[in-house]
């Protein structure tokens, strides 16, 4: 009987972590799928209510693999604030596909709450600052949508292009104004809602719609 409870006792073992080894390991391949797919991600910075877009192209790579290097352990004794202060979501088609909570050594997704390998507050604080044109294009997006009547979450970024202007009007003069004769530097936004495209010049806080 001894033998029989010392061989018990090491299977139960097994079983209950060969049990729980799937739903204990953070997997942002499966949460993520296919990066060619998404039309953009938005970074929210939770101490200061600000949001960020990464529109398609090397900020949208970084940001991806910036989650496929996270490597966590699900812990259920996690509270339920646990000082979150960003959040990572995914868009394609028009639709949230996934959203990364984080505070500094945790992240939640779908509700549960992993413990990470390593701290992230200054990987966040990096990320969130990477994209200069972040929150220009959060304001565009806003402004297309309120104008179209739609979800921001609808207007896809198509292009970021960093842009010298000849003056102050950003390249859209309005008829009688005169502006300043500085090169002004600032961006090109190309956006789209359902098929149909929209352009924006922006700069510094600055941001300007070109007439159809």
């Amino acid at each position: 009987m001894k033998l029989i409870r010392l061989l018990i006792l090491p299977l139960t073992l097994l079983l209950l972590t060969s049990c729980s080894l799937p739903f204990c390991k953070l997997n942002p391949d499966a949460l993520i799928g296919n990066p060619d797919t998404f039309s953009h991600i938005r970074m929210l910075d939770g101490k200061t209510g600000e949001m960020v877009v990464f529109a398609p192209g090397e900020d949208t790579q970084a940001v991806l693999n910036f989650i496929e290097s996270l490597n966590g352990t699900y812990d259920p004794e996690f509270g339920a604030s646990a000082g979150y202060l960003y959040w990572l979501a995914g868009y394609r088609d028009g639709k949230e596909v996934f959203r990364l909570t984080f505070g500094s050594s945790i992240v939640r997704v779908d509700g549960k709450r992993y413990k990470l390998n390593r701290g992230i507050s200054s990987e966040l604080d990096q990320i969130y600052e990477m994209a200069p044109y972040g929150t220009l294009l959060t304001k565009a997006m806003n402004d297309l949508a309120d104008q179209l009547e739609v979800q921001v979450n609808e207007i896809k970024p198509i292009s970021v292009d960093a842009h010298t202007f000849p003056n102050a009007s950003l390249g859209v003069p309005e008829e009688g104004k005169s502006y300043a004769q500085v090169k002004t530097q600032g961006y090109i936004f190309t956006l789209s809602y359902d098929g149909v495209l929209a352009i924006y010049h922006a700069t510094n806080d600055r941001i300007v719609q070109v007439p159809n």
